[in-house]
């Protein structure tokens, strides 16, 4: 990050996001996965599924330049620096059959513009229509483009409105986040410049100051000759009484490395990432039960409520509801979601035995089931 840009800046939060190895990395677990949804309209009454709803087609191609997986990823990417505001492109506003594209519009290049500024409470109509009225600033290129709030749809990464002036912004998760990634920003950089240093030595005499004929080091000539001779090969014999020091520490007793993924850990942690799944997405070290575990968590936890917001967002300004109508987003077509699915059905089957089993030996079937928790695993 550069030194204009602090963390609490629009532009430090993004710029920080993707210059940081460990942020990247856990807000690109995050998008990957949340970009991979499968989304669907649904009939609320009848719970069916709407083939042909004018929002499926445009999310299939929300733009000219992104598909339904950039757009999406692109959304979560930028929710998890803190907002992300979409803009939609329309001849009417929240008319879904008006629309004609969706741009998830760059953190940096966000200029909120005083749309946050309230001197009380927005009750009536005509105050919500002089709030719709506002815009923000929104830079492209050399142009700034005013935008109007009816256009935009607003994001939360955490939730908005818990600080003065925040009506339609979110404090980022990042800010909390100063400490162990400045710790991992500096332990990566020591460690280069010890890998740096591995190659360089100090190559003095060896003999003491008790020698007077060599109580002046090394003459001119066999120094320049030890140095060239000594960068050129990796082993060299010589004949001289010489000391080889090396400029690198013991990067083993520094524990960079165990230091960097002790903050990894804490930072994928404040966004709902566990230890499995993290295990598992960098370095593939997580056993299969407990990636399976620890995803399943993950995905109920936090993914799942992820994409619950964003169709949440859309239904409310297409106003979807009072057509009938439900927006979703789904998980259940990954094969990795199957995989946890039939641990889950291998899990509900172990149990089934167990309860036969006490029913054998004289209990009711409902006192069976829930002493197993049959009917936990159902109501969950």
């Amino acid at each position: 990050m550069s030194s204009g840009d602090s963390f609490g800046s629009i532009k430090g939060h993004l710029e920080e996001a993707l210059t940081n190895t460990a942020l990247f990395s856990v807000l690109n677990i995050r998008a990957t996965m949340f970009s991979r949804a499968r989304i669907r309209v649904v009939d609320i009454t009848t719970g069916k599924e709407i083939p042909n709803d004018p929002f499926l087609k445009l999310m299939t191609k929300p733009n000219f330049s992104q598909s339904q997986q950039d757009f999406l990823y692109s959304h979560e990417f930028f929710k998890g620096t803190g907002n992300n505001i979409t803009r939609v492109i329309s001849s009417k506003p929240n008319d879904i059959d008006k629309v004609f594209s969706l741009e998830n519009l760059i953190p940096s290049q966000i200029d909120y513009n005083g749309i946050n500024k309230f001197e009380n409470f927005v009750f009536s109509k005509t105050e919500k229509d002089k709030v719709k009225n506002r815009s923000i600033k929104y830079k492209m290129g050399e142009n700034e483009i005013d935008i109007p709030i009816n256009e935009l749809l607003f994001f939360y990464d955490v939730t908005n409105g818990l600080e003065p002036k925040s009506r339609f912004k979110s404090p980022s998760r990042i800010d909390s986040l100063i400490q162990p990634l400045m710790n991992i920003r500096e332990a990566q950089k020591a460690k280069n410049i010890n890998l740096k240093l591995s190659a360089k030595h100090i190559i003095s005499s060896g003999l003491n100051g008790a020698d007077n004929n060599m109580k002046d080091g090394l003459m001119p000539d066999e120094k320049n000759d030890i140095e060239r001779n000594f960068m050129k090969k990796d082993i060299m014999a010589s004949e001289s009484n010489l000391n080889v020091h090396s400029l690198s520490n013991n990067m083993a007793k520094l524990m960079y490395d165990e230091g960097t993924n002790s903050d990894l850990l804490k930072i994928a942690t404040a966004y709902g990432i566990n230890r499995d799944v993290l295990d598992w997405s960098i370095n593939g070290a997580s056993t299969y039960d407990n990636k399976n575990q620890g995803l399943l968590q993950w995905m109920q936890n936090s993914i799942e409520f992820e994409a619950s917001d964003f169709a949440g967002t859309w239904n409310n300004y297409f106003d979807y509801p009072k057509a009938g109508k439900r927006i979703e987003l789904t998980y259940g077509h990954l094969s990795i979601m199957q995989a946890v699915n039939d641990l889950m059905d291998d899990r509900l089957k172990k149990k089934a035995e167990t309860a036969k089993l006490l029913m054998d030996i004289g209990m009711s079937g409902e006192e069976a089931m829930l002493k197993v928790g049959i009917k936990e695993m159902n109501n969950g």
